[in-house]
């Protein structure tokens, strides 16, 4: 998983050390683990079954992109909320710090869900890349029309 991860960071038009960087890496890391899951731990499975396991459940090209949007989304609103977290909860009509975790849940899972809904136009790598900003700006626009938080 290492070496999968070091090489989409190399592939990658993000800048080094940004926070959408990061972000995109941890997404893709989650979802790696996701896909790759079984009843053992990931950490004591022998590559070959990973990737195995990885090619069993991962299902179309397009779907793998959706639940990588879908996780690039859910992570994004996770980081949104934590640094948000100290205006949401600050003075008397703020939020509990347990009610702030509910929010950042609730919109993650949200996004989340946005993000599985978009469907790549293509499957080859190339035409994926090519159309990734298009994808993403119009997953952004379907999360504008999620409900307002707390409404």
């Amino acid at each position: 998983m290492q070496q999968l991860v070091s090489e989409a960071r190399a592939a990658s038009d993000a800048e080094t050390g940004s926070a959408a960087g990061a972000i995109a890496e941890r997404a893709f890391v989650g979802l790696l683990a996701r896909v790759t899951a079984s009843e053992a731990p990931l950490s004591q499975a022998a590559s070959d079954d990973a990737a195995e396991r990885f090619t069993e459940t991962r299902g179309a090209p397009s779907q793998l992109v959706g639940r990588y949007v879908g996780e690039l989304l859910g992570q994004y609103a996770r980081h949104v909320t934590a640094r948000e977290a100290g205006r949401l909860t600050e003075g008397d009509a703020g939020l509990t710090v347990a009610a702030t975790r509910r929010l950042t849940r609730t919109l993650a899972a949200a996004a989340e869900q946005v993000g599985r809904e978009i469907s790549a136009p293509s499957v080859d790598r190339d035409s994926i890349r090519s159309g990734w900003e298009p994808l993403i700006r119009d997953a952004f626009a379907r999360g504008r029309r999620l409900p307002e938080a707390g409404a």
